[in-house]
């Protein structure tokens, strides 16, 4: 009888042992995990930080154009700015500013063959 309880004794060291080295492993992997975690939301704060940065300097971009654009516009109405306004086709020497207006009789119905009847009369 003795003899089991000895074998016993020996088995419950060696599995107590063994628990112990698991948890060591255990504690080992989870400090791991978390320095591993931190070191993600670290790079995850830079991140943000730098899309932030470029988020500004393209507003910055953007605002300065369009600021730059209203401002010639402003200036050009204010100035008295007047295009010189024509019909028909641009020439092709001239330094006038034109702006096509198309004629109204080219809008008229006459002159878009929409469809015909089978005999081919319009």
């Amino acid at each position: 009888m003795a003899e089991n309880n000895q074998g016993w004794e020996s088995w419950s060291n060696h599995v107590l042992m063994t628990l112990e080295k698991l948890e060591k492993k255990v504690d080992f992997l989870e400090n791991r995990i978390n320095k591993n975690n931190l070191d993600a939301q670290v790079e995850i704060v830079f991140i943000k930080a730098k899309a932030g940065v470029w988020g500004m300097i393209a507003g910055f971009v953007v605002s300065t154009i369009v600021s730059i654009i209203i401002g010639v516009l402003v200036y050009q109405l204010t100035t008295g700015y007047n295009p010189t306004v024509k019909t028909g086709t641009i020439p092709s020497s001239t330094s006038e500013i034109y702006m096509v207006i198309p004629k109204q009789e080219d809008f008229l119905v006459s002159n878009f063959p929409i469809c015909t009847d089978k005999e081919g009369d319009s």
